[in-house]
C-alpha cells in the first residue's frame, strides 16, 4: 500500500504571513553569492530557520541571508568590509538573540548557533520587478529583526486582519421633550448635545527599534516592519 499524505494539512505555498515566530537554527552556513554580469560571487551566510511556534506553522522554514562580501573584497578578509556591511550588523543581531558568545571565528560561532532559539519579525513582500537587472520576483518573506524568545513587548503570533465593521440596523426613534436636543451645525451635520465617553487607553509597548513608547500591542509587528529598511541588502550587491 502506497503512503497516504495528509493534502490538507500541507501548506500551499512555502511563504508565511507577516508575523513574530520563535525559531530554532537548523543551519547557519557560508557560502558564496551568486555572480551577474556587473557584481563578483561574495562571501554571504544562509541561516535555515525552522518555526517553532505559532502551532500551525510549526516545521516550516524561513530562510535569512547575510551577504559580507563587496566587488573589492568579495570573500571578506578585510577587517573593515565587516565593520561597514549591514548585513554584518544583522548577523550580529541574530547570533546575539540565541544568546551565544560572539567569538573570532566563524566556524565556531556556526557550530554553537545551530539548534538554539530565537524571535523573528518577518514581513510578505509582494511580488516586485528590479529596476537595476529587469528581472521579476515573486512573493517573498524577509527577516526584519531578531529577539531574544521572551524579550518584553514581543508577543509570538500572526495578526489577524480587522474584520469590517458591519452596518448597524435602523432604529427607530421616538422623540421626547426630556431628550438631549441636538444642536445643527452650519454644514447641516447633527452634533449631539452629551459628551462621549473617553476611548478606552490602548495597550501600549516599546519599539526596540526607534524607542517608540506608546505603540499599541496590536501593531506592534506593522511598526517594527515600517522601521525595517536598515534590514536591506539590495544596497550591497
Amino acid at each position: 500500500m502506497g503512503a497516504k499524505p495528509p493534502w490538507k494539512d500541507i501548506p500551499d505555498t512555502t511563504l508565511v504571513p507577516a508575523g513574530a515566530y520563535e525559531v530554532v537554527v537548523k543551519e547557519l552556513a557560508d557560502t558564496m553569492s551568486k555572480s551577474t554580469d556587473t557584481a563578483r560571487a561574495k562571501l554571504m551566510y544562509v541561516a535555515q530557520l525552522k518555526i517553532a511556534e505559532p502551532k500551525g506553522y510549526k516545521g516550516q522554514i524561513i530562510f535569512d541571508r547575510f551577504t559580507i562580501g563587496t566587488n573589492d573584497d568579495p570573500e571578506g578578509t578585510d577587517r573593515e568590509t565587516w565593520k561597514s556591511s549591514i548585513a554584518a550588523r544583522r548577523m550580529k543581531q541574530f547570533l546575539k538573540a540565541c544568546k551565544i558568545d560572539l567569538g573570532d571565528d566563524m566556524d565556531d560561532t556556526i557550530e554553537a548557533v545551530e539548534g538554539q532559539h530565537c524571535v523573528v519579525m518577518v514581513r510578505l513582500d509582494p511580488a516586485r520587478e528590479d529596476k537595476r537587472s529587469g528581472r521579476t520576483f515573486g512573493e517573498s518573506n524577509n527577516v526584519t529583526a531578531y529577539y531574544e524568545v521572551g524579550a518584553p513587548g514581543v508577543t509570538i503570533g500572526v495578526p489577524r486582519a480587522a474584520a469590517p465593521p458591519s452596518a448597524a440596523a435602523p432604529r427607530a426613534v421616538v422623540a421626547s421633550p426630556r431628550a438631549t436636543r441636538a444642536a445643527v451645525s452650519e454644514d447641516g451635520n447633527a452634533e449631539k448635545g452629551t459628551k462621549a465617553g473617553k476611548a478606552p487607553k490602548a495597550e501600549v509597548t516599546t519599539c526596540p527599534i526607534c524607542g517608540d513608547t506608546a505603540v499599541p500591542r496590536a501593531g506592534v509587528i506593522a511598526h517594527v516592519n515600517a522601521h525595517s529598511a536598515e534590514g536591506e541588502e539590495a544596497s550591497e550587491e
